[in-house]
């Protein structure tokens, strides 16, 4: 066999190997063989190969019915953990996690402006978990509470958007931490929880606007990553005249004062009690469905947000008069985001450490910036 053709089968045995590490955290050489479908010397072969490359660990004893010991294979903690970071706009929040998904730590920061918060919140939740002062970073996702353009990671600003947070780029505040960093804005991110239900669409009501639309395990983010900007879609206005949806709420003396952006307060308020605005909320909100399902077909729509309650039955209603009804539901929570967030941490370190880190065995701190984490306070 050639070089380049029995690297890659020592590539792909070690795949498998660190495959069932990070589903089953740890197994005997023995365990280990059978669930990768592996001889066992060709297993133990790799354990030596990932321990020699720091990936793998054995670690303790196990002692059998017949009183034989007998050692644990597991992943090193070499393999290093990713940041999962929401950016709203009441604070910053962040999580470091595992490659099995168990969360290590979290911190939030509510001072200062955004970009600072988020590099306050990433440096003090990696001090939590770093003992010697170096932690390999592999990947961190972010969430931003506005529009993000796909390419370059940065909030976009639209026309008559409230963009919540401001100016941000979070890859350059987090350049000195981490290498690979996800980004992409908050509805898409809770749509990323929904991913194994087929064709979906997601609507947000909240403070801003937003929608999603998950197809074959995919959420759809348009060329520029701008697509499930709902605000400029035109809807009927409270007096049945087509204008843009975010100017429904202009007309309904929902705004915040000075801002594009819905008073969710004021809304709850009043839709408590006026039901001729609760109802148009709902006629403009169903345009928004019928539009979701002219372009993409969804099997159902999701409603979420701090409003979204107060508007899904007349909604529903609605929608189910139209020329294509579709089920319209409320299942998501207000933690939808940070799940989707920190699924995709998950889902990156695992795919960094089974890829990347394999193909460049031996290599020092492979796809990881263990950057020297200063003690930091939330």
């Amino acid at each position: 066999m050639t070089g380049t053709g029995s690297h890659l089968v020592r590539a792909s045995t070690d795949r498998r190997v660190l495959t069932v590490l990070v589903h089953e955290r740890e197994a005997t050489r023995a365990s280990l063989a059978e669930s990768a479908g592996l001889s066992r010397p060709t297993a133990a072969t790799s354990v030596s190969r990932l321990v020699a490359a720091g990936l793998v660990e054995e670690t303790g004893e196990r002692t059998s019915g017949r009183g034989r010991s007998t050692a644990i294979v597991r992943l090193a903690p070499q393999v290093g953990v990713a940041l999962a970071l929401v950016v709203a706009p009441v604070g910053v929040s962040g999580v470091v996690v595992d490659i099995h998904g168990d969360e290590i730590a979290r911190a939030r920061s509510v001072d200062g402006p955004h970009e600072q918060r988020l590099t306050r919140v990433a440096k003090a939740v990696l001090a939590r978990v770093s003992r010697d002062g170096l932690v390999p970073v592999r990947c961190a996702a972010v969430s931003v509470a506005d529009p993000v353009d796909r390419h370059t990671g940065r909030a976009v600003q639209l026309p008559d958007e409230p963009f919540l947070v401001g100016e941000l780029d979070a890859r350059a505040a987090l350049a000195d931490l981490c290498d690979d960093v996800i980004v992409d804005n908050d509805v898409n991110w809770a749509a990323n929880t929904l991913v194994e239900e087929g064709c979906v669409g997601l609507i947000h009501l909240g403070e801003g606007l937003g929608a999603a639309i998950v197809e074959d395990g995919r959420v759809l983010r348009g060329g520029r990553g701008l697509a499930g900007e709902i605000g400029h879609i035109v809807v009927p206005g409270p007096d049945g005249t087509a204008i843009p949806f975010t100017e429904v709420f202009a007309r309904l003396g929902l705004r915040r004062p000075g801002s594009s952006a819905v008073d969710v307060e004021r809304l709850l308020e009043v839709t408590a009690s006026d039901d001729s605005v609760r109802q148009a909320l709902a006629v403009a909100v169903s345009a928004v469905v019928a539009s979701l399902v002219g372009w993409a077909d969804p099997s159902k729509v999701v409603v979420t947000g701090p409003w979204a309650k107060q508007v899904t039955a007349a909604v529903r209603a609605e929608v189910a008069r139209s020329a294509r009804p579709v089920d319209v539901v409320t299942a998501l929570d207000d933690d939808a985001t940070a799940r989707g967030v920190r699924l995709a941490a998950v889902e990156r370190l695992q795919a960094t450490v089974l890829g990347v880190a394999v193909s460049n065995l031996g290599r020092e701190q492979v796809g990881a910036r263990p950057g020297r984490i200063e003690p930091a306070t939330s």
